[in-house]
Parts: C-alpha cells; sequence; structure tokens
C-alpha cells in the first residue's frame, strides 16, 4: 500500500507511538462507550450504500462468525474485526476493548512491522514475518495474507531491480485468500479492504509479467492472472474504477494512504501509452488526492508528471506560449519536495531532465 504515513519521520518511535499516529486509541470520547457500535456501524453503512450483509464478510469470516463481530463477542480474532472494518473503509478505533491478550501481541507486531517497512528496516521485517508466523493461529486466512502482503512489499523494495515475478505471485496469493470471485471494486458492490486494493494494484502494475500459477481451488489446473489486465485500455479501465470506488466507499484516512498510489500507477500508464490529453484530465482530478502531508512524496512525482507533460505538448497549462517557464516552475516544486525528503534518486531524474530536455541548470 504505499507509504503507510509518507512525508512523516518517526525514528526511535515505539509501536505504541507509531499507532497513535497510525490513528490507532485515538479519544472518541462516548464512542467507546456506546453499546453495540459494529453492529450499528454495519447497519449505518447498509444503509448508506445499500449492499448487503454478505459483500462486507464474503471471503473474511463465515457468516455466524460475522454475527459474533456484530454482537461485540470477546472470543474473537483481533484481525476479524480489523479486516470487517477495513472492508467498510474504516479503521478500527476504540474497539481495542475487543483485544484479548495473544491478539495484543500479534496486533503489537503487526505494528512493529508497519513502523520497520515505513523506516525501509527490510532486515528487521523480515525477520518480524518469521516470528509471526511462529505465534499466529494456524491454518488462519487473514494473518496469512498479512504475511504474504509484507512479503509481496519486500521483494518490491528494490525499485527496477525488484523481484516482480515473485511480487505477483506473492499478491496473487494474498488476494485469492479472501478474493477468489475476481471481481473488480466497481462490479455488484464488490467491497475492497485497503490490503486487497494494493494487492490488486501491484497486479496490474506489473500486468505484462509472465505469471502462470497453480488455480487456488483446482491445483492441477494453471491460470494467468494477469492477463485480464495485459491491454493498456482494461488496465487504465480498471484504475478508474478503483479511484472511483475509494471514493464512494473509504473515509477520508483510508483513501490518503492508497489513493494516492492509485492515481500514479494510472497517470504513468497514460504517460507510457502517450495519452496525454487524458493524461492532463488525470493530472487535475488527482490534485485532491494528493492533499494534506500522507501526499507530499506522491506531489514531487505528480509535479514532474505535469513538467514533462507541459514539455511535450510544448505549451502552456493555459494554452500560453511560454510553456518553459511553466515546465520549469513544475520541476522546481518537485525538486523543493524531493529535496525537503530526501529523495535522490528522484533529484537526480529532475536534474537529468532539466539539463537535457530544457538545457537548465535546476537549484533551488
Amino acid at each position: 500500500m504505499g507509504d503507510f504515513l509518507c512525508g512523516r519521520k518517526f525514528s526511535a518511535m515505539s509501536p505504541a507511538s507509531f499507532a497513535r499516529e497510525s490513528g490507532h486509541n485515538e479519544d472518541k470520547g462516548d464512542e467507546r462507550l456506546e453499546k453495540n457500535r459494529f453492529g450499528k456501524m454495519v447497519e449505518n453503512y447498509q444503509q448508506m450504500h445499500e449492499v448487503e450483509k454478505k459483500a462486507i464478510y464474503r471471503g473474511i469470516c463465515s457468516g455466524a462468525t460475522f454475527t459474533r463481530v456484530e454482537t461485540e463477542e470477546r472470543n474473537l480474532d483481533y484481525l476479524v474485526v480489523e479486516t470487517l472494518l477495513a472492508r467498510m473503509g474504516k479503521k478500527d478505533y476504540g474497539f481495542e476493548s475487543l483485544l484479548r491478550q495473544k491478539d495484543g501481541e500479534l496486533w503489537e507486531k503487526r505494528l512493529e512491522m508497519k513502523l520497520a517497512m515505513y523506516e525501509q528496516d527490510y532486515p528487521s521485517v523480515d525477520k518480524m514475518l518469521q516470528e509471526y508466523r511462529m505465534m499466529m493461529p494456524k491454518d488462519s486466512k487473514l494473518h496469512e495474507q498479512f504475511c504474504l502482503y509484507h512479503e509481496m512489499k519486500l521483494a518490491e523494495r528494490g525499485g527496477k531491480s525488484a523481484d516482480r515475478a515473485k511480487a505477483c505471485s506473492l499478491a496473487w496469493q494474498a488476494l485469492v485468500l479472501t478474493k477468489k470471485d475476481g471481481e473488480m471494486p466497481h462490479e455488484k458492490k464488490n467491497l475492497y479492504t485497503p490490503m486487497e486494493m494494493d494487492l490488486l494494484l501491484t497486479l496490474i502494475r506489473y500486468r505484462q509479467e509472465d505469471l502462470c500459477l497453480p488455480d487456488p481451488d483446482r491445483p492441477e489446473k494453471m491460470v494467468h492472472p494477469l492477463d485480464a489486465w495485459k491491454e493498456d485500455s482494461r488496465a487504465e479501465s480498471a484504475l478508474w474504477d478503483m479511484t472511483e470506488y475509494m471514493g464512494v466507499y473509504y473515509q477520508n484516512d483510508h483513501q490518503e494512504e492508497i489513493r494516492g498510489d492509485i492515481w500514479l500507477e494510472l497517470m504513468r500508464l497514460l504517460e507510457q501509452s502517450g495519452k496525454d490529453d487524458r493524461l492532463r484530465f488525470c493530472l487535475e482530478k488527482a490534485l485532491e488526492a494528493f492533499a494534506g502531508a500522507n501526499g507530499i512524496r506522491r506531489l514531487a512525482e505528480l509535479h514532474f508528471i505535469k513538467a514533462r507533460l507541459i514539455g511535450r505538448m510544448k505549451m502552456g497549462w493555459d494554452g500560453s506560449d511560454d510553456w518553459t517557464k511553466l515546465c520549469r516552475e513544475e520541476c522546481l516544486m518537485a525538486y523543493a519536495v524531493c529535496e525537503a525528503m530526501e529523495m535522490e534518486k528522484e533529484l537526480a531524474e529532475i536534474k537529468r531532465y532539466c539539463r537535457e530536455e530544457l538545457h537548465w541548470h535546476i537549484t533551488l
């Protein structure tokens, strides 16, 4: 899912502090004291979005388990509660009272992993994943999905040298644990957690990989899970649907976590396809998704994409002829963000573009 808390630095931060910064353990006043909060939340969500309960729990748990969660029984795996809330685009604010002792240990370990991943401490993430697998309940698909997701993130960490085939394989294995129907988020009010959305985004991002895997239901049959998005037009359609879905079903906190990544992937696809008119429209639509501190890293790429588009159009955003000035301004905004966030790789790319395409030495 992109950076967990992009744009902030959390050096020497404890998992508890990370939880507070992530939105956990916030003081929600009377919300903590309200009875049957989960059940009422589900009822309100159903009325607002006109969805069936099964759309919320399908692939996560059984209907009987969902009923137990609605009545807030204590003897439940807390990750089930977290995941059901995530399906509704919400975080687990005020539900910590449902944590059992063993859930608390796993919950804190998940926070530790997220923090280490944010800090790019990949050896620690790898070590903690091994520890987590030893601690987690056996035959639990949600815990397995959590592990596979972070293994996928580790496989992606090399940038251009990332193990794409491995990342795709892990993403597919993780996604089918809770999404065997393969429906896209826009189809039949098919709800997705942010993790499921990020897994789907990874499959679309690496759609040109030649991936062949056993069918999870029929191991003797091989499937090609990336074929659905091989064509740019189908991938573009899927990404547009994902942005619209998140605008409807997700609260602002979850939107900031991943919506920016979806917009960026869509803009990269349009730029690579040479669809500059649609890219311009996409840039305008994406601005709202990059508002706030959590989008600052993505904002740098947005300005740089806009600069390159102006450079290709040889025309200002307003139709003026003074495109060089506007192109430089966009490069400067991208450069300023990258320098503030110590994004060395991106700084080098901007410098090279300005030198080769604009014949200009950029500096602040």
